[in-house]
């Protein structure tokens, strides 16, 4: 009988020790999280900001990151382009968020550009031409995938103009991009 009392102890200290309290955090539901820091970047001029819950981050620009034509009088090119790539560590099974690009485009008559937002294997491009004044922009691409050990996030920025247009200009400024792995699971719970 002394066996099983002993046995029944450690089996309830063992569940003391291993079981979340009030006071200790259980492990964040679906597991998945973001590292503390990239493991690769193309550019020094962003801040990474992740949640305490290794949830979401996001990636702010200073100086922002553009590509222009046309803005000053002795910019004669016809194609600008700027290409940012960050890897950012991933702990867990799955990867489903939504990365959301904060962007604001200005195109005279004759000019215009993409952004293009790649995560991993998947793209998306956002075309834009002429507009009144500076237009504000979100690009979203939803991702989801399984067994990913990292996630690989490149931005293409091509600002352009025609020759029939001279004196046209264009400019992509880029100043943050978003993801939330926790409000993702929100949404896909409330379906």
């Amino acid at each position: 009988m002394t066996a099983m009392k002993s046995i029944g102890a450690a089996l309830g200290l063992l569940a003391f020790v291993l079981l979340p309290t009030d006071g200790a955090k259980a492990a964040p539901e679906g597991g998945t999280t973001f590292g503390d820091k990239p493991i690769f970047q193309s550019a020094s001029n962003f801040q990474y900001s992740l949640s305490d819950d290794k949830k979401a981050f996001t990636i702010t620009f200073n100086p922002a990151f553009e590509a222009s034509v046309g803005n000053s009088a002795t910019d004669t090119a016809l194609v600008g382009t700027n290409v940012f790539s960050v890897a950012i560590p991933v702990n867990g099974k799955e990867v489903n968020s939504t990365f959301i690009l904060t962007a604001s485009v200005n195109a005279e008559e004759g000019a215009g550009g993409l952004l293009m937002l790649s995560v991993n294997d998947q793209q998306t491009v956002t075309r834009f031409k002429k507009n009144k004044g500076e237009k504000e922009l979100l690009v979203k691409l939803k991702y989801r995938a399984k067994g990913v050990g990292d996630i690989r996030l490149t931005v293409f920025l091509l600002a352009d103009r025609d020759a029939a247009h001279p004196k046209a200009a264009a400019l992509i400024h880029v100043t943050s991009i978003d993801t939330d792995l926790a409000l993702a699971k929100k949404k896909q719970n409330t379906k």
